[in-house]
């Protein structure tokens, strides 16, 4: 078990929404995400900021690619400074080989992200019903997790607004450091810029690292988590708690609210089943739609539609 593990099991809500099989986890996705399961006092908040992420082994960090980059290499703790210097680097890099033309950094992350290259940014959905689909599309042999993410920041950052990153600068040297940012959730809404960011209705989630801030406290087994581990659980200063709280009475110490829903390893496939007969089907070719390898087929029906005109 992972330090993660440990924590997202002791803070899940599965038994509190009454979410006891894959018929009352659809059930609740099918209504939005927003009404308590049947015999449910409890519903967690929708719409608005709330965002969700399905995670296929239940054991694994909400954490970003770029902080888990950081600490392979690093080994050791690692500090906002490693984070906005690989950043940066991985930046330029790309730029140097042609990527990002007309584009401002922050546009080029996101298509990064989205192409397996370590980012800062947290892939996340609009609705619960595609990052359902991360939680059951693989590892059947492992529980998956379903997180809902209630970000407190009303405005989402803008990525396209300008050539810079809205965190260029704000990001130096040590677990100190008393810059705002290292206290920051934010929501990323932007437009998508390809078919597949569409198809998952994505959105991202960036932040400072995590880490212990006035008010801040993460537990696990009755044992205070040292503030160097706490970007071992999440990346970002997202406050799990066991139910709902409204907006009134959010904690004001933490960016962001979160919840946590285990998905049993036997529930997959029949959740997977659903999801794919859906109206608008969701399963892998549609939510990783396969714009390069149907070029032949493409290619292939116009010439068979040209030719039957002749």
């Amino acid at each position: 078990m992972s330090l993660a593990g440990d924590f997202f099991d002791e803070n899940e809500i599965s038994d509190v929404m009454r979410v006891r099989s894959a018929a009352d986890l659809w059930a609740w996705v099918t209504n939005g995400a927003s009404a308590p399961v049947s015999g449910s006092a409890t519903a967690v908040p929708c719409g608005g900021n709330v965002v969700y992420r399905g995670q296929a082994t239940a054991t694994h960090s909400l954490s970003s690619s770029l902080y888990r980059l950081c600490q392979q290499v690093k080994g050791t703790t690692v500090v906002e400074a490693d984070m906005a210097n690989t950043e940066t680097a991985i930046i330029d890099a790309m730029r140097a080989e042609g990527l990002g033309r007309l584009m401002t950094d922050g546009e080029l992350l996101m298509v990064l992200q989205h192409h397996a290259i370590p980012t800062r940014l947290i892939d996340v959905s609009a609705a619960a019903a595609e990052a359902l689909f991360f939680a059951v599309d693989r590892n059947d042999a492992a529980d998956g997790r379903l997180f809902v993410i209630d970000v407190h920041a009303p405005d989402p950052i803008p990525l396209n607004a300008s050539q810079s990153l809205p965190w260029a600068n704000a990001v130096w040297g040590s677990l100190r450091s008393t810059s705002t940012w290292s206290s920051t959730v934010a929501l990323v809404d932007a437009a998508p810029l390809d078919p597949r960011m569409r198809a998952q209705q994505g959105k991202f989630l960036v932040g400072g690292l995590n880490r212990r801030l006035s008010g801040r406290f993460m537990w696990v087994g009755g044992r205070l988590i040292p503030a160097s581990e706490y970007p071992e659980v999440t990346s970002l200063g997202i406050n799990f708690v066991k139910q709902r709280r409204p907006m009134s009475r959010r904690n004001a110490n933490w960016p962001a609210t979160g919840w946590t829903i285990r998905i049993p390893a036997g529930w997959k496939p029949d959740l997977r089943d659903r999801l794919a007969r859906l109206a608008d089907s969701i399963r892998e070719d549609t939510m990783y739609p396969p714009v390069t390898e149907v070029k032949r087929l493409a290619l292939s029906v116009a010439r068979r539609t040209l030719e039957s005109s002749r």
